[in-house]
Formats: structure tokens, sequence, C-alpha cells
């Protein structure tokens, strides 16, 4: 679902960007991978969160030579556990989306044969209902490092890795806490 979406969204915008637009118009990527384990913080109680797949999709536009802001949307499929006296979850596959604006440095190698694209994103995140906890919401920050490797045309294949976390989120009945967590992805970029 999370897929036809994204796809949906930017194969428009990679199908209108020829080579002469590419300046004006940036890139957009499609990746998957895996988001390492870690830890999350519910009213002080630690969970334990299993490392799990992770899908993202970007679409850039230029801003300066150098420069690129855009939109990035992630998915995860998280396996949450805790035994605790006040909150009991048990191997929980809950579905994390998050929605960031990104913004990128494009530093280009032998002529833009090689890209690598240091970003900072900030976003919201959405956490599929896990046990008792309904709605939650949460401030995602993320740091990341793109390298991309012309493949042929305007085409590249990327590797995506960096560190994405919650710092704020829960509901009216809870704060809760997620990260941070690695991740690595491979994909393409238009």
């Amino acid at each position: 679902m999370v897929s036809a979406i994204l796809l949906t969204i930017m194969l428009p915008v990679a199908s209108a960007a020829t080579a002469g637009e590419r300046s004006r118009i940036g890139y957009v990527g499609l990746s998957g991978g895996v988001m390492g384990s870690g830890t999350s913080e519910i009213n002080t109680i630690t969970t334990d969160l299993s490392s799990s797949l992770s899908l993202g999709g970007f679409v850039d536009f230029a801003f300066g030579e150098h420069l690129h802001y855009g939109l990035a949307a992630s998915y995860a499929r998280m396996t949450w556990s805790v035994d605790d006296s006040l909150l009991i979850i048990r191997d929980e596959k809950k579905t994390l989306i998050d929605i960031a604006v990104t913004f990128k440095a494009d530093l280009g190698i032998r002529n833009g044969a090689v890209l690598i694209r240091p970003g900072v994103g900030v976003g919201f995140a959405m956490l599929s209902r896990l046990s008792r906890l309904y709605g939650t919401n949460y401030l995602s920050v993320s740091a990341f490092t793109q390298v991309a490797v012309q493949i042929r045309g305007g085409t590249y294949a990327m590797v995506d890795a960096g560190i994405w976390q919650a710092p704020s989120g829960g509901n009216d009945d809870y704060d809760i806490t997620i990260g941070p967590l690695a991740y690595l992805r491979l994909g393409v970029m238009f």
C-alpha cells in the first residue's frame, strides 16, 4: 500500500525530469533495506525493538547549485517487546510511517558520476495501534548520507544509510520516544 502511494506520487515527477530539466526538478528515489534494532521508552518503561524491513522514497528539488530540499516517506514494520507489570507487549509487529521534510547537500565526484548526499530530515511519524496504545504520533529527526553511482544516463544505484529517531511522541496517556535506530537501504535514484 505505502509503495503504491509512493510510486503514484513520485513516478510522474521522475518521468518529467529529462536531462535538461534535472537541475530544476532534482531527484526522485526509492529504496528498501533494514532498520536496526534498538529501544523505545513508554512512560519510562523500556521496550525492545527488533530489526525490521524498511522502505523509503523521496522527491528532491534543487535549491541553489549544490543543495536540495524535499519530501521523504519511510515505512518500517517493527516488532515491539516488553514484559513489565504495567505494560505487557509480546512480539507485536507494528507499522511505522514517517513523512519528513529533508535538506541535502549534493557533492559530485567525477563530473557527477558519483554523488555523495549528506542530509537531515524533520518529520511527523505515526505508529499503528500498539497493545493499549491508540493514536500515537511522533516528531521525527534523521541524519543520513546517500551515495549514488550513475549506472545509465540520469539513473543512479543508491545506498542510503542513516540514523532515525523520534525524540518526542505518544498520545494523551503515554509519552513515547523511539530510538535512535540505524538504517541501511539500497535503491535507485532518477
